[in-house]
């Protein structure tokens, strides 16, 4: 996944919205929140979620620290 800021966001926001919808339908359900844990689509949601936002903050360092970051070449 490239770490263009752009894409980033709007990847972490469609992760969000997704996650949103699932825990709405598990919500639906009467699934306790403590049980979300043990739901692997749960689990599978918010790591894609987590994983996106490390992303975001690994970039947010990069331009701190006054770098460039690294862009993929058109042949990947």
């Amino acid at each position: 996944m490239p770490l263009k800021q752009d894409r980033l966001k709007r990847s972490l926001k469609i992760a969000q919205n997704a996650l949103a919808v699932y825990e709405q339908k598990l919500d639906e359900n009467k699934v306790d929140p403590e049980q979300r844990k043990k739901d692997p689509r749960w689990r599978e949601l918010t790591a894609s979620c987590k994983k996106i936002e490390s992303r975001l903050e690994s970039l947010a360092q990069l331009i701190a620290r006054g770098e460039k970051p690294v862009e993929p070449s058109e042949e990947e």
